[in-house]
């Protein structure tokens, strides 16, 4: 879903709409894929978090992060910055 989500968000930034083709008809496969998985709400909260920040994505919909996450190193699977 992350992948998904934000790669179809970069491609509406620059300028794709929601049902140009693109290539291989990129922006409206991405949709209907993210809308058929129940949509973000099933991102990881760092997902939501990034979402938020564009303000995509209502803030009290993201999962609260103990600050501190972020000083720990990012090799650590718990850190924000950390992808799976």
């Amino acid at each position: 879903m992350f992948s998904t989500a934000l790669s179809y968000i970069c491609m509406r930034i620059l300028g794709e709409g929601p049902d140009d083709g693109g290539q291989d008809n990129a922006c409206p496969r991405a949709r209907k894929w993210i809308l058929d998985h129940d949509g973000v709400t099933h991102m990881p909260s760092w997902g939501k978090t990034w979402l938020s920040i564009l303000g995509l994505f209502d803030w009290s919909g993201s999962n609260p992060m103990p600050p501190e996450f972020w000083i720990l190193p990012s090799f650590l699977p718990m850190h924000p910055d950390q992808q799976l």
